[in-house]
């Protein structure tokens, strides 16, 4: 009797034992499962909010530069060697739709990429002038600025010369300068003057 007795008590707390464990492992998974839901349903609801801030921005929202080459033509003389007109370029901004928005501010530079020769040198001062037409011709801005190749001594010229000879050699690096000009610092289109060229189309 009293090892049937302590044999039932044995399984029993067995039983209570292996009950306790098979509810923790039951509650450790439920508790897992939990915490990866959160988590994959975190990460998704972070990804669908870039997604559609990112689709928001690029959709709504203007970019933030607009880059178009610049390419100067001249006239050529008929009798002497040499060029008989300023060189003048002109850039087309849009085709079928308005490029800059209403409203918005921005910054036309101009970057000229002018070699070292002793032509730009003696050259000195020059006016670079720039104006802002609509599609047929109204002029909508109008400004000129002046510059020129920035000063070198000859020593300085000689060290740089010397230090990248080698890349001149190969032709990776040129002898010439990047000379940057703020033709409209602060250019709004406006909405009136865009009224008023639809309606004379």
């Amino acid at each position: 009797m009293l090892i049937s007795r302590s044999f039932r008590r044995i399984t029993k707390k067995w039983f209570n034992v292996q009950k306790k464990t098979t509810q923790g492992v039951q509650s450790a998974k439920e508790a897992v499962f939990r915490g990866g839901v959160i988590i994959v349903s975190a990460i998704l609801i972070i990804w669908l909010s870039v997604f559609l801030y990112t689709a928001f921005y690029y959709a709504y929202m203007p970019s933030m530069s607009y880059v178009r080459p610049v390419h100067l033509q001249f006239k050529s003389c008929d009798e002497d060697k040499g060029i008989c007109s300023f060189p003048s370029a002109h850039v087309q901004l849009t085709k079928k739709q308005n490029l800059l928005m209403v409203g918005q501010p921005y910054k036309i530079n101009l970057h000229l990429e002018m070699p070292e020769s002793p032509a730009n040198k003696e050259l000195g001062m020059f006016m670079v002038c720039a104006q802002l037409r609509s599609r047929d011709g109204f002029l909508v801005e109008h400004a000129c600025r002046s510059a020129m190749l920035h000063y070198r001594s000859t020593l300085l010229h000689m060290l740089s010369t010397f230090t990248f000879s080698p890349m001149m050699i190969f032709g990776t690096t040129e002898e010439k300068q990047n000379v940057v000009l703020e033709l409209f610092g602060n250019f709004e289109e406006d909405q009136v003057c865009i009224r008023y060229i639809n309606e004379k189309h």
